[in-house]
């Protein structure tokens, strides 16, 4: 499988919310980090992402990309409060081809 073969089996598996399918693309130590949120887990992860899905106003984002470096992002926005917010979402891969990373940053 590519990087983004994997990145967008990882987004399809959340978006259909079977996070056991999620959690086989990501490696143990895998890092999920926004501006207000550092997870450094699968498990703590899972926890997560598990107990919070379907609250709250999620960002809404792209199509995924591939750069030349083999990393993918995808560009989104979340609406807080009356503003716009736009993002980026980075996912960063492990050399046995699971994801490592995924960084949300606004831009």
């Amino acid at each position: 499988m590519s990087n983004l073969e994997t990145a967008q089996a990882f987004v399809d598996a959340l978006q259909s919310k079977d996070f056991d399918t999620a959690a086989g693309f990501v490696v143990d130590d895998f890092q999920f980090i926004t501006p207000k949120l550092q997870i450094k887990s699968k498990a703590d992860w899972l926890e997560k992402f598990r107990s919070g899905a379907g609250g709250g106003d999620l960002p809404t984002f792209d199509a995924l990309e591939e750069g030349s470096d083999g990393t993918i992002t995808r560009l989104g926005h979340k609406k807080i409060a009356f503003k716009k917010i736009k993002l980026l979402q980075t996912f960063g891969f492990a050399d046995d081809g699971k994801i490592g990373s995924i960084t949300i940053a606004s831009v």
